[in-house]
């Protein structure tokens, strides 16, 4: 049984969550890393294993060419994503008083939503 694409995508977004939130805890809480690099390693490593998970599962991106390029653009979209996210979390907590962890949660919906058009149409896309 194939496993519907956007599933995949989900699947793939929460495990680079999870590696993200366990990393971190782990470097901030138990090895005692100041709690900025602690999220700066933890981002990265997520960063490598979202990327990984995307393009060889989720997209099933079979061609050697373009790792570098598919890599790159993963990353701008990844710090671009940030940006969104926080401008939507400000805009929802100081604008409309809604709860910060809500407006996380909604702003995530809704960045994950873009990214997967992103990818999936952009960065993704096998050459003809």
């Amino acid at each position: 049984m194939q496993i519907p694409q956007t599933a995949r995508f989900l699947i793939a977004g929460s495990t680079g969550a999870v590696v993200n939130l366990s990393t971190f805890y782990v470097l901030e809480q138990i090895w005692d890393v100041w709690y900025i690099t602690a999220s700066v390693f933890a981002f990265l490593l997520a960063f490598v294993v979202g990327f990984l998970l995307q393009r060889f599962w989720t997209f099933e991106y079979t061609g050697s060419d373009d790792f570098h390029r598919h890599a790159l653009m993963y990353f701008v979209t990844a710090l671009v994503n940030v940006g969104i996210n926080a401008g939507i979390v400000a805009i929802l907590v100081e604008r409309w008083s809604l709860w910060p962890l809500f407006a996380q949660a909604l702003a995530g919906t809704i960045v994950a939503v873009w990214s997967f058009f992103i990818y999936r149409y952009v960065i993704f896309v096998e050459k003809i």
